[in-house]
């Protein structure tokens, strides 16, 4: 009896350390945000600022780097020294070629001598045309062994120089990419140069808003960093293809008179005025956000509860036509709503989710 009982409590002490599998477990869901489309509408959307000339600067060839003469925020001029390479193994391969240049000169100037004696011969029919023939091979082919090496040579300088990093214009280090001793790959930026009293401010446009986007419109422009002052922009450059490792296009904006105080890298809110050919106002979401049930379709909005955690809610809604940006909604949803857009056949009315960007 007593080794039953013994028996009895290691099976209960082993289930008592089970992980309790009431625990809820948040789904996470990926979202966006309800857009009204076409008409006029004012909308916001963040940028940065930068300088209007902008300049990345790399060495041309491998190498590690041994000196580092400039700081971010450093004022360079022209021609000054910015980053050296080791320039040991390059200094040893123009000393190389430099040898078989003078080689080759000394060849070329045996097969000179050999040449302009068998030439006298050959005029007074002293030596035959073969002999002839050869030694005017030998000296031309000496001839484009010294153009050759002289090429090389050339060649080998200029890896030499560009082991040393200069800059092309004048102006401010904007940026510092890397380090002493850190081996350096030919073309990477080592420093990002920028000069010129131009400011523009880049901003990420989302495909709906895309086609409303207009080269020379006008935009008002604000910085977080200078409360209170407002900034007129033109749109100077509208990408046709999204940015890398983004799904919105690059959009550039120049200020007309832009502050002093405003440096590259500073946050901006931009505010367009987006304007439309068509214009109805209409509420846009993706299609896949979209599903039918009972012959009616919904979406399911989300409540936020705090930071990425909310709730989801089935509506129903009607729709219009499909569009490129997705299904025009015409009843169910307003302006500003977020709604779940991947994974919807396996969420429930009231489901606590986890919200990703």
């Amino acid at each position: 009896m007593a080794i039953i009982m013994m028996l009895l409590a290691l099976i209960l002490g082993k289930c008592s350390g089970k992980p309790d599998s009431s625990a809820e477990i948040i789904r996470p869901v990926r979202f966006e945000k309800v857009i009204m489309y076409g008409g006029e509408q004012t909308r916001t959307f963040s940028g940065v600022s930068k300088s209007g000339l902008e300049t990345n600067l790399s060495f041309k060839v491998d190498g590690t780097l041994r000196r580092l003469n400039v700081e971010v925020g450093d004022q360079v001029r022209a021609g000054e020294l910015l980053a050296v390479l080791d320039a040991t193994d390059y200094n040893l391969q123009l000393d190389q070629t430099k040898s078989a240049s003078t080689q080759a000169e000394v060849r070329m100037q045996n097969t000179r001598s050999t040449y302009d004696r068998i030439s006298k011969l050959y005029e007074t029919g002293s030596v035959s045309v073969n002999d002839y023939e050869q030694a005017k091979t030998a000296f031309e082919s000496a001839r484009a062994g010294v153009n050759s090496a002289r090429k090389q040579v050339q060649l080998a300088e200029q890896r030499v120089n560009y082991t040393r990093l200069r800059a092309p214009i004048e102006g401010r280090v904007a940026n510092v990419n890397a380090e002493i001793n850190e081996n350096i790959m030919a073309g990477f930026s080592v420093i990002t140069l920028t000069s010129g009293s131009d400011i523009e401010v880049t901003v990420g446009m989302p495909e709906s808003f895309i086609a409303m986007i207009r080269d020379g419109d006008t935009v008002n422009v604000m910085f977080s960093s200078l409360a209170g002052e407002n900034f007129t922009g033109i749109i100077s450059e509208v990408s046709y293809i999204v940015g890398e490792a983004s799904t919105t296009y690059p959009i550039t904006i120049k200020l007309e008179d832009p502050s002093e105080d405003i440096r590259p890298g500073m946050t901006a809110n931009v505010k367009f005025l987006l304007t439309s050919e068509d214009d109805k106002e209409t509420i846009l979401v993706p299609s896949v956000a979209v599903a039918e049930e009972n012959d009616q379709n919904y979406v399911y909005v989300l409540k936020v509860l705090n930071g990425d955690t909310a709730t989801v809610h089935k509506r129903i809604v009607t729709i219009g036509d499909i569009t490129g940006a997705g299904f025009e909604i015409t009843e169910g949803l307003e302006d500003g709503e977020m709604v779940v857009t991947a994974g919807i056949s396996k969420l429930s009315e009231g489901l606590t989710v986890r919200m990703l960007n």
